[in-house]
């Protein structure tokens, strides 16, 4: 299985020699938040990926797995007058607010991006049923980041 993308980013920097701080200085954005990266816990906005990608001197898909359809899918729910950090955070609002299922199949998706077949096999669910959850789920993304405008 490939490395996610915190893992990536992690051996990327070090790679680099970069510490978190100068990382998150040329991004223009916390340490923190680049820990949050490394560890998983937050996913870096496609924009972020791409400049990723420039200063590790990467392609881009080795970032982003070549399924830049998550990265879309995410796109679609967000406000066009809304910044990639507060979406960032805003999201992470939304799946804690999440019950469990519907929290462990977005992180499946949006996180490890795992691809609708693959969450079915391992949820023991049918592949219809999780494309429809997914597309609930988006939904109330977006009337979510709406309301937060």
């Amino acid at each position: 299985m490939s490395l996610d993308v915190g893992e990536k980013i992690k051996n990327l920097r070090i790679d680099k020699g970069l510490t978190q701080d100068e990382l998150a200085e040329r991004l223009n954005v916390s340490r923190a938040l680049v820990c949050k990266w490394e560890i998983g816990s937050r996913l870096p906005a496609y924009s972020v990926l791409e400049e990723l990608s420039t200063i590790f001197d990467v392609d881009s898909e080795l970032l982003i797995l070549a399924d830049a359809t998550v990265y879309e899918d995410l796109d679609t729910c967000i406000p066009a007058n809304m910044d990639s950090r507060q979406a960032s955070e805003l999201i992470s609002d939304f799946v804690r607010a999440l019950g469990e299922k519907d929290a462990e199949l977005f992180k499946m998706r949006y996180i490890a991006f795992m691809d609708s077949k693959t969450i079915a096999r391992k949820l023991g669910k049918s592949y219809g049923t999780v494309r429809n959850r997914l597309t609930v789920l988006r939904k109330n993304l977006r009337a979510f980041l709406e309301r937060c405008v």
